[in-house]
């Protein structure tokens, strides 16, 4: 293609590509969508920052009320009444706890042998007795002959009684020793006997009975095992037992998750539910009254109780319990 410059009074040709001109719009139709790719990134964090600011979410666990039975005092158990998932009504007895077994199990073995022992001994002591008794009844008889060859003067007795009496003098002061000795262990085996025939009304078995009308839900303990007071023994659910979950929310530090919020929970089988927001801790300070199993939170999460919203949701939390779900809220949420 030639091209002549008219300004000037030379003539300049130059050779221009052959085909159709560059077209500026195709760039610029380039640079509009990296602006909005750019725009789109921007706007996509925004909200998920706003979204994220609003909307908490966090772990938790439905769990139904039980009532925990547990003996007053240590002992072993002889009986538990219920079996599991049986139901018992206000007053049953549930189980019998013998606390005399609690930290010796043969402490009444051991008082009937050491009274047997001390009733052994009376009776050695007395067969000692009465063999020096019958060996002083001797020693008088030969005493009383000597004496009477004295009066005969058929020969010199007087050394062989005075060692006779000696003997006699001894023996009497044995007897009286043993006897003292004898009655003592005497003593003792009555004493002992009255221990067991008279037990300490604190070791005496009791029965722990049932505080309401319930279903036995789980036993903690075997039978003949031994327990510490407050052990728990079984565990007695109520017909209609109240019901929570319990969540770690990451939204301590905000503080804007509030009593009566609507939250939803999610169950293992994807569906979700509806629960309100009762109660809430933080897991900055310590609280001892709520043990959590599954998840371990951070110090700066909220501990929520969150309670169903109506009857159904209730029934089915009922048949959860202790079962993982996903809680998911909105700040103000009502």
């Amino acid at each position: 293609m030639r091209l002549r410059n008219r300004e000037s009074s030379d003539s300049v040709v130059s050779e221009a590509p052959e085909g159709e001109s560059p077209n500026p719009q195709r760039a610029r139709i380039t640079v509009w969508i990296y602006g909005l790719f750019l725009v789109s990134l921007v706007g996509l964090g925004i909200w998920y920052a706003v979204y994220s600011y609003y909307h908490y979410s966090g772990p938790g666990e439905i769990r139904v009320e039980r009532t925990l039975l547990s003996p007053e005092r240590d002992g072993r158990i002889q009986n538990i009444y219920p079996e599991e998932g049986e139901t018992v009504l206000r007053g049953d007895s549930v189980m019998l706890i013998d606390p005399g077994q609690a930290s010796e199990p043969d402490a009444a073995t051991a008082v009937v042998q050491l009274r047997r022992e001390n009733q052994q001994r009376a009776q050695l002591l007395g067969q000692r007795i009465e063999n020096l008794q019958q060996e002083l009844a001797r020693k008088r008889r030969r005493l009383a002959r000597l004496r009477e060859r004295k009066v005969l003067e058929l020969d010199n007795t007087e050394p062989r009684r005075n060692q006779l009496e000696e003997d006699i003098y001894q023996l009497q002061d044995d007897i009286d020793e043993l006897r003292v000795q004898r009655r003592q262990a005497l003593q003792n085996a009555s004493e002992l006997n009255d221990a067991t025939d008279n037990p300490d009304p604190e070791s005496a078995p009791f029965v722990v009975t049932a505080p309401h009308n319930g279903r036995v839900h789980r036993t903690h303990e075997r039978e003949y095992s031994v327990v510490e007071a407050g052990t728990p023994v079984l565990s007695l659910t109520r017909p209609s037992p109240p019901v929570v979950t319990l969540a770690y929310l990451n939204r301590d530090l905000t503080g804007y998750v509030q009593r009566d919020d609507t939250v939803q929970v999610y169950l293992p089988d994807g569906s979700s539910t509806r629960g309100v927001i009762r109660e809430t801790y933080s897991t900055a300070q310590e609280f001892a009254e709520v043990k959590y199993d599954i998840y371990r939170p951070y110090a700066t999460q909220l501990l929520a109780k969150i309670a169903p919203t109506n009857r159904q949701v209730k029934e089915r939390w009922q048949d959860l319990d202790r079962v993982k779900v996903d809680v998911e809220g909105e700040i103000g949420s009502r």
